[in-house]
């Protein structure tokens, strides 16, 4: 009997302790990420869902799953001081067969000037399903000639009835330091 008189006087102090004291509102410390938030930052964010990419390029109607494409490549600034460094955004789309599977491969950088190749890089990249966005910070090296460049992005991957790939080019320029202004193509 003590025991349950002691349990009701426990529980009466934390119902009058609840009253005395009303919830207070819990302000999130950062902002809600939005597309617009998620655009100058580097890695990978998502722009369309799966479902909406799926409807807006007919997937079920394709025989040919996965249906990918590199929609758009930005290079910002295209102008740049030798040193200096700049962001490569690029939008990818992909529709799989299979809506929760993505597409292992691996993802180039390649760097060519007068259409020799200067600079290779690569790493091991995964396609998801849905359009995203994916932002990198590239340094252009100080001795870097002056001209106009060519970035090659370009996904090679294999799915379970083909191999995918995926290539876009984007030009950037690197000025003569000395004259402050582009320098002479030749």
């Amino acid at each position: 009997m003590a025991l349950q008189r002691l349990i009701f006087a426990l529980c009466c102090l934390v119902l009058a302790a609840c009253e005395s004291s009303p919830p207070r509102e819990v302000v999130p410390a950062a902002q809600p990420e939005t597309k617009a938030s998620n655009a100058d930052k580097v890695g990978e964010y998502l722009i369309t869902a799966a479902a909406d990419v799926w409807t807006e390029y007919d997937c079920g109607g394709s025989k040919y799953l996965p249906v990918a494409y590199l929609e758009d490549q930005q290079l910002t600034p295209q102008r740049m001081a030798a040193g200096s460094q700049f962001v490569h955004h690029f939008v990818y789309v992909l529709c799989p067969a299979n809506p929760d599977h993505s597409i292992t491969g691996t993802l180039f950088r390649k760097i060519y000037l007068k259409g020799k190749l200067v600079h290779s890089g690569r790493q091991s990249f995964n396609l998801r399903p849905g359009r995203w966005g994916v932002n990198a910070i590239i340094e252009v090296p100080k001795h870097s000639k002056p001209g106009t460049y060519t970035l090659q992005t370009e996904f090679i991957g294999r799915a379970p009835t083909k191999r995918i790939v995926l290539i876009k080019n984007s030009e950037f320029e690197v000025l003569d330091e000395r004259r402050g202004s582009r320098a002479p193509i030749l």
